[in-house]
């Protein structure tokens, strides 16, 4: 239990010393790891481009032929090294180009009669606001303003120790 004001400093000396040694450890390990990314990176992009152009020429042949694939109600077929799939997706609303969520509102807005029907509007509190309010008022609409305080501890990483190397 720390007693004095040379005590407590003594322990932010420990608390600095253990966060510089936390610190030089973690950038070693994020070092090491930015490493290994970059070499799996480059070692990997051959055959993501692959799996790319696979892909692509996988999705043009199916679209190019999904009559004689896909016959009737069939929505799979199962060939020796996978399975070629067609599957439906729930229609979406896209906007086009040049449109943004704001010009499509306000062209609802003007073209719709019911144009509410359509939008979303969403209402917040505005707590900034509501600390303007006294106590009774709060309480009346169940709120209350609530202050403290936090502990700040800020040990100074930045002092060395005599006979204690400096970390990159």
């Amino acid at each position: 239990m720390i007693a004095s004001l040379e005590e407590a400093n003594q322990t932010l000396r420990l608390l600095a010393k253990a966060e510089r040694e936390k610190r030089a450890i973690e950038d070693e390990v994020n070092r090491e790891i930015d490493q290994l990314k970059k070499r799996a990176n480059s070692r990997a992009q051959s055959a993501a481009d692959a799996i790319l152009a696979l892909r692509g020429e996988l999705e043009a042949y199916v679209r190019g032929h999904r009559r004689t694939l896909f016959v009737g109600a069939a929505r799979t077929v199962k060939l020796t090294f996978g399975v070629l799939r067609l599957k439906k997706r729930p229609p979406k609303i896209v906007f086009e180009r040049g449109f943004d969520e704001d010009s499509v509102v306000a062209a609802i807005r003007r073209l719709i009669l019911d144009a509410p029907r359509y939008i979303k509007s969403v209402d917040v509190v505005r707590k900034e606001q509501l600390k303007a309010l006294d106590e009774l008022t709060l309480a009346n609409i169940g709120c209350r303003l609530v202050a403290g305080e936090d502990i700040l501890i800020e040990p100074d990483v930045t002092v060395i120790e005599p006979g204690e190397k400096e970390v990159a």
